[in-house]
């Protein structure tokens, strides 16, 4: 779990905290493939996610959802799949400024 939500607060884990778990799950019940569940994840906070498991040489495979930012590229997506990755499920709302503004967004 990437976060510890209650009805007022979110409490975003370290990434240590979230590779811990990843590790003790692995080991306990021996498996490699996990799922990061979360709307979108910000693409920094992936590489973060992705350099700690290179940095403990874990032997995992992940998926996880972001959102299309020019921070990927293709140096970046390599590293994440260096790390496991092997799916990214991405978003577009739109491409166009005038359908982004009557979404407000």
């Amino acid at each position: 779990m990437l976060m510890d939500i209650s009805i007022k607060t979110i409490i975003e884990r370290s990434i240590e905290r979230v590779i811990d778990e990843i590790e003790y799950q692995s080991r306990k019940y021996h498996t490699k493939f996990f799922e990061f569940i979360d709307e979108c994840i910000a693409p920094k906070r992936l590489m973060d996610i992705a350099k700690e498991i290179i940095k403990r040489g874990l032997e995992v495979y992940w998926s996880a959802e972001s959102r299309i930012e020019k921070a990927f590229m293709k140096e970046e997506l390599n590293k994440l799949y260096q790390a496991g990755c092997r799916i990214l499920y991405m978003g577009l709302e739109s491409a166009s400024q005038k359908i982004l503004d009557k979404m407000k967004k």
